[in-house]
């Protein structure tokens, strides 16, 4: 499936985010430099074996988000 077959949602995955540091500081740091693209809900990242490394962004809009995967 590409990319352009996704339809458009609130929340962005990132992943390769620094498991070695504390599980606030990720947190924060991805809150501080998304939260120029619009209003954050929620920033979740967990240390659980499965899922460390791997982090979601929520934001209240899709045109937020949209707005931010192309400035990255």
């Amino acid at each position: 499936m590409l990319s352009g077959d996704i339809p458009p949602n609130q929340t962005i995955y990132i992943k390769n985010v620094n498991e070695k540091i504390k599980k606030e500081e990720p947190k924060r740091s991805l809150y501080v430099f998304f939260s120029q693209y619009g209003r954050i809900l929620d920033v979740v990242a967990l240390k659980t074996p499965k899922l460390r490394g791997q982090a979601w962004i929520a934001f209240s809009e899709v045109p937020a988000t949209s707005n931010a995967v192309r400035q990255m």
